[in-house]
């Protein structure tokens, strides 16, 4: 049978994978930093692919505009970070634009608490910084505030 089993909706943990795609499409079709520059080498940026020892990645991926760019972070490891500090490309408030580990998506609820200040703190050779909470085996997308 190849018909969808929507009748599976009325459990969370289906639930919550069902909003975590509609909302992360809703951030893809939003944020022209996730395919602005697809195929360019200058739309994608590392800022840490080293820490093996916490299994945590973090790049940056750019739009046309220069202002739009986005900071992603990864961790592959159950073991949630708290005060992880990760360089940013601005100075300013940033905003998580989705963290997987949100409980609507059947996550712990392990969010970065609003708003993400910039520090001029030097941090993976750039001049400013922000500490994050980083979730248990989770992404989260940064954006710098319009506000």
């Amino acid at each position: 049978d190849t018909s969808i089993s929507w009748h599976l909706m009325e459990y969370p943990p289906h639930q919550g994978v069902y909003n975590f795609i509609k909302d992360l499409n809703h951030v893809y079709r939003a944020n022209h930093a996730l395919y602005d520059k697809n195929y360019e080498a200058d739309g994608f940026e590392w800022i840490d692919y080293g820490d093996a020892e916490k299994s945590i990645l973090a790049y940056i991926r750019k739009g046309n505009d220069p202002e739009d760019q986005l900071v992603t972070v990864c961790n592959f490891t159950p073991m949630a970070h708290h005060d992880y500090r990760i360089g940013v490309p601005f100075e300013g408030i940033w905003e998580e634009v989705i963290n997987s580990d949100d409980e609507e998506f059947g996550g712990s609820g392990y969010q970065n608490d609003l708003p993400i200040t910039s520090e001029k703190i030097n941090s993976h050779g750039r001049e400013n910084s922000v500490s994050l909470r980083v979730p248990p085996l989770g992404v989260t997308i940064l954006k710098r505030s319009s506000k």
